[in-house]
């Protein structure tokens, strides 16, 4: 009998200690994204806005895209995140934006923005060819030759 007692004993908590397993064994991922905010700003409206990048994320998860993300305040999607100027402090846009020459518009104000890049719905863009290098099978992209 005492044997037996013993054994429902240890076999308590031996399912007591797999269930504690299973259930925290695994430790939680550490959240890596940081609190600290970031300052975007809208290039129709000029709004300034921080968002951490938990924000930021939860924002791209909504769009379903990359940045930029929709402005609160006019409600187009042409919020980006700036860069302050390390001399003045000024908040200008990359060069990644659509018409930003991607440098201060106080410290560097001649600065012409880069030259659009063609896209698909251009008249003149041309699709590129794929060339089989070597008979292996890798691929590269070159544009078509007119």
């Amino acid at each position: 009998m005492n044997n037996l007692k013993i054994g429902i004993i240890v076999a308590a908590l031996g399912l007591a200690a797999v269930i504690t397993y299973l259930t925290h064994g695994e430790q939680p991922i550490a959240d890596d994204l940081s609190n600290e905010k970031s300052v975007w700003m809208c290039s129709e409206c000029k709004a300034i806005t921080k968002l951490s990048e938990r924000e930021v994320e939860s924002e791209c998860r909504k769009l379903k895209d990359s940045p930029p993300l929709i402005c609160e305040k006019c409600t187009l999607q042409k919020l980006y995140q700036v860069i302050t100027c390390p001399i003045c402090g000024t908040y200008f846009f990359g060069a990644e934006v659509p018409g930003s020459p991607g440098e201060c518009p106080k410290c560097k104000p001649d600065a012409v923005p880069p030259p659009e890049q063609e896209d698909e719905s251009s008249p003149t863009y041309r699709p590129q060819s794929e060339v089989r290098l070597g008979g292996v099978g890798m691929r590269s992209k070159r544009p078509a030759l007119s």
